[in-house]
Order: C-alpha cells, then structure tokens, then sequence
C-alpha cells in the first residue's frame, strides 16, 4: 500500500494490528497546494468550454473593420500619389511612402480579420481535450494523497510516521493478511487441532506474511490474500531463500 506521486505523511487514521474495513484510510499525506491547483485548472477549463465571450468578439470585429477602413484610405491615396507622380507633382518619396503605408495596412487588416475568425471558431477541441487530461491527472494525484486499505485485513506493520517523506510508490505497509475468522493472526500460537488447517500435526506460529511455521517450514495459511500465495508457490519452485522476518523459508 503505498501512493504512487509519494509525499510528506500528513496523518495516520490506524495502527498495527487494527482490523481494517475494505477503503478505510490509513493515512494521509500533505497535499496543501493540490487544492488550489486544481481549482485554478478547473476555471481554465471551463473557461474554454465557454469560448469566448461575446464581448470579445464584437471587440475583435470592431478592430478589423476600422482596420479596413484604414486600409481603404491607404489605398486611395496611394493611387492619388501614382498618378500625381506620372505627372511630376509629387517626387518619388512621396510615391513611395503612399504605396508603402498601403502595404503594411492590408497585412494589419489581414491580421485582424484572422483574429475575429478565431473568435468566430470558438476554443479548439484539442484545447479542451488537454486541459481535461490535467484536470483528470490532478484529481488522481488527489485521490493518491489518501491511502487506504485494499480489502477487509489487519495491519499488521505500519512502517512510517507522521513527518516522513514517502519516495512516489514507497509501500507504508506490509500487505495486510486477510481475516480468519478462526481467531488466528500474525505472531499467534497456533494449537494442535489449529494446525491441522494447514496439514500439521503440531502447533506452531502464524508469521507476518500469512506462513505457519514449524521447524523451519512454512505453508500458507487458509485464507490469505492469493497474491501471497502465490509469492509462496514461486519462492518454493525456484528455491529461492528469503529473509526470515517476512516470513518466507529456504527450501
């Protein structure tokens, strides 16, 4: 159990050996700005959702019809300057700077008619699209402040405290083993006719990961999570030796 951004251990709602109900909480870590953030996010969503405010876009034809009204001036005169130039009225400067003020206008109308059709458009979808995958990621981010635990189970070693900074998927806990309802647990004797639940004659002790355990041999116990029973069945084909506070046996 563990979360996968990682973060400062802000609270802890249980301790070892507490019996946990399928999505109790067992910690929380520090997510202080998060909130802030998504809210932030969520506003610059909604804000393209909305497209642009009818405001704007009477603002952006605005500009570009005064634009054209420019560059329609822009143009008689240059014409005008043409003709008194073929006629030696105005020098060649003057020409020039006639024509050339026209030029640059009919870019700035250009420009200005592209702005009002982006208006016109609305928001692009790829737009929204984005901002909705960094909402939708922010709000897992989230959800990973809190863990809590995977079913019905018993803590059984909770290895953090609160202050400690947890490295992104760093485990807060060993997996919890899965109730009995026989009254067995972690660490617990168990009797003789106990035993016999795991194919012993004889008593023995439940380990931490769900083993019992008699001289030296460990078989799993009746209900324990499958993903611990199998770790068993691979650590016992491939021979493999595991630390013995775990709770695994050399074959």
């Amino acid at each position: 159990m563990g979360s996968r951004y990682g973060g400062r251990v802000a609270k802890l709602f249980a301790q070892e050996g507490d019996s946990l109900t399928n999505g109790q909480p067992i910690a929380a870590l520090d997510a202080t700005e998060l909130p802030a953030r998504r809210d932030r996010m969520a506003a610059q969503l909604a804000e393209l959702e909305a497209g642009p405010r009818k405001e704007e876009i009477a603002a952006a034809k605005a500009d570009w019809e005064a634009q054209l009204a420019d560059l329609e001036l822009a143009r008689t005169n240059a014409s005008r300057a043409e003709d008194l130039f073929s006629k030696n009225t105005v020098s060649a400067t003057e020409r020039d700077e006639s024509v050339n003020r026209a030029k640059l206008l009919e870019k700035t109308a250009a420009a200005a008619k592209s702005r009002y059709d982006l208006f016109l458009a609305g928001t692009r979808p790829e737009q929204i699209t984005q901002s909705r995958a960094q909402l939708a990621e922010l709000d897992t981010q989230l959800g990973e402040m809190k863990i809590s635990a995977p079913s019905d189970s018993t803590l059984e070693v909770l290895s953090v405290k609160v202050g400690d900074v947890l490295a992104p998927n760093q485990q807060i806990a060993t997996p919890p083993a899965a109730h009995l309802g026989a009254g067995l647990r972690a660490g617990t004797v168990a009797r003789p006719h106990q035993a016999r639940r795991f194919g012993e004659g004889a008593g023995g002790r439940v380990s931490g990961e769900g083993f019992f355990r008699r001289g030296g041999t460990n078989r799993p116990r009746s209900g324990v999570h499958p993903a611990q029973r199998a770790n068993h069945g691979r650590a016992h084909q491939a021979g493999l030796r595991h630390q013995s506070e775990a709770g695994y046996f050399q074959q």
